[in-house]
């Protein structure tokens, strides 16, 4: 069984492992622990990790990866679910991302294609944005809804 939680201080140099070994970008230090998800396995494994950077009212979808030994069981499903729910919790009211390999599991999720011009600009401003992906990298949004 696997639990999706926040993560831990405790976590990151697990997380951080994972990232490496699938060619991705690092977590930032600054992101806040209650904003990066971990799925832990029973014995305490973290196995995958999808982080949520805030700007305003918008949220960017950063270091998400699951371990090869795990993929294709449902544990992305979860995290991305997990992400969506931290998003609407924190009241945001969009939620980006950029992929060269997964724009047709974020779909599934509501995720749609949208053009690098219409992002917002403290989304754009962003480093995953501006030096770590590379232009040809798909741009997807999901719109939450806004709560009163």
């Amino acid at each position: 069984m696997i639990d999706i939680r926040r993560a831990e201080d405790s976590d990151r140099t697990h997380v951080q492992a994972l990232l490496a070994a699938d060619d991705l970008p690092a977590v930032p230090e600054w992101m806040r622990l209650a904003n990066l998800l971990v799925a832990v396995e029973e014995d305490g494994s973290v196995v995958g990790a999808i982080g949520l950077e805030v700007h305003q009212r918008r949220g960017l979808i950063r270091s998400a990866v699951v371990s090869p030994e795990v993929r294709n069981q449902g544990v992305g499903s979860e995290l991305a679910y997990g992400a969506i729910a931290r998003a609407n919790e924190l009241g945001l009211r969009e939620i980006f991302l950029l992929t060269e390999t997964a724009a047709r599991f974020f779909t599934r999720f509501g995720f749609r294609e949208v053009s690098r011009s219409s992002v917002p600009d403290e989304v754009r401003r962003t480093s995953a944005f501006a030096k770590e992906c590379p232009e040809t990298a798909t741009v997807l949004c999901l719109e939450l809804e806004v709560r009163l």
